[in-house]
Formats: structure tokens, C-alpha cells, sequence
């Protein structure tokens, strides 16, 4: 992500990320920043003792539309994107980012991010790119 971010003009748009680099900062967890780059996590807020384990970057000049789909999911694991070019009149694609491993949440009636990530509402009509760490 240094050498991305210290280039005029980036070949990447978008950097998905699994198991962030999380750190403290005057009581504060939060992420690496980066200037040009827009950080998004899975989920606002991310309470004290939580720890994202997916997370996305997308470049401020990129001219894109992004969008976190909180209303469609919203866990530590995982995160659903919608993405688009500005002005574009083409429905966007969807992103996931997952982290499949165990849930650390003794409250998840669900063990892995997948079979959470499989209870999530799909539209067969939208295009979907799903990445990340499978654990398998």
C-alpha cells in the first residue's frame, strides 16, 4: 500500500484488504490512512474491543461511485460493495470482501463468514466479484 499510495497516478482503483493492520492512536483503534486514498470499513461504528478483519481503499481520483452496503450486511468479516464509474447509466458491480475464519463473536449462531456471508440477500442480476481470504 506504500508504494501504491506514494504514485502520481496508481494503475489500482481499489485495494481490498483482509486482516488490516488495526492499531492504537491516542485510546483509539483505527486503521492506516493513506493521502489520496479513502479508507472504508465493513461496518460503522466499530466498537472498543472489535477488530475489522476486512476492509477496502479506493483512490479519491479514481472517479468512481462507491457504496458499502450496510443495508445488506453488516459484519467484522465481510463487506458488500457497489461500485460504478461516475455518470455511468450501467448498474453498478458488486463487491465482497471476506475473511472466512471462525467467528470471534460468541454471540454468532453462525461459525464461519461464509455460511453468514450465504444468509445475505444476492441479486442474480448484478454482477458480483466475491474475494478474499478463504482459510481453506
Amino acid at each position: 500500500m506504500h508504494n501504491i499510495s506514494k504514485r502520481k497516478n496508481p494503475q489500482i482503483d481499489i485495494l481490498l484488504i483482509q486482516e488490516p493492520w488495526w492499531h492504537k492512536v491516542n485510546n483509539t483503534h483505527i486503521p492506516v490512512a493513506f493521502k489520496g486514498w479513502q479508507t472504508i470499513l465493513p461496518k460503522q461504528p466499530i466498537t472498543e474491543g472489535d477488530r475489522p478483519r476486512t476492509m477496502a481503499y479506493f483512490w479519491q481520483n479514481a472517479n468512481i461511485g462507491l457504496i458499502l452496503r450496510n443495508d445488506l450486511a453488516s459484519d467484522l468479516d465481510y463487506m458488500i460493495l457497489d461500485v460504478k464509474r461516475n455518470g455511468s447509466t450501467q448498474q453498478p458491480v458488486r463487491l465482497i470482501n471476506i475473511y472466512n475464519q471462525k467467528s470471534l463473536n460468541a454471540n454468532q449462531t453462525k461459525e464461519y463468514t461464509v455460511e453468514r456471508l450465504a444468509e445475505t440477500t444476492a441479486d442474480a442480476d448484478i454482477p458480483t466479484i466475491l474475494t478474499g481470504d478463504w482459510n481453506i
